[in-house]
């Protein structure tokens, strides 16, 4: 569901706005038609949401076929994730994207009664241009606990 995403896209909003200004769509009894402006100003940027949803549509065709991906999505930490999983399954792993090679790697945190493991996302690759890059999710609330600090894990049991 966190994943799902509802898009009205310009022409169907523009169809929408038409039949409403019409008086074609129900409305409550006593109610007018009335200046719609935040619809007005959705419109008159159509062409960069027409982008913007073909971009989101290439990133969700991405997850199934990779040779979708481009480099400018590796820090696009979900999409990377939801790629490894689908093509590498859960764990570690190394996958050509876009003709570079990317790792994913993990690190585990214990919470302090030690039931729970919480895990940082890294991932690395060598850049087009030849810079060494990294992204991820960062180090969950986890990895600060008295467990997980040497200088503080006192009394915790192993």
């Amino acid at each position: 569901m966190y994943d799902t995403v509802y898009v009205v896209g310009p022409d169907a909003a523009s169809a929408i706005l038409k039949a409403y200004r019409a008086g074609a769509l129900p409305m409550d009894r006593g109610e007018v038609v009335r200046e719609a402006p935040l619809a007005d100003q959705y419109l008159e940027n159509a062409d960069v949401l027409r982008a913007q949803i073909a971009e989101r549509r290439r990133k969700q065709a991405a997850v199934d076929d990779i040779s979708l991906v481009e480099e400018r999505d590796f820090l696009d930490n979900r999409l990377l994730d939801r790629i490894f999983w689908k093509h590498a399954g859960k764990g570690e792993a190394t996958l050509t994207l876009a003709g570079i090679d990317v790792t994913k790697s993990l690190r585990g945190y214990s919470t302090n009664s030690g039931k729970i493991t919480d895990y940082e996302v890294s991932f690395h690759w060598t850049g087009s241009d030849g810079q060494p890059r990294t992204s991820g999710t960062g180090k969950p609330s986890a990895a600060f606990n008295r467990r997980n600090d040497a200088d503080r894990n006192w009394g915790l049991h192993e």
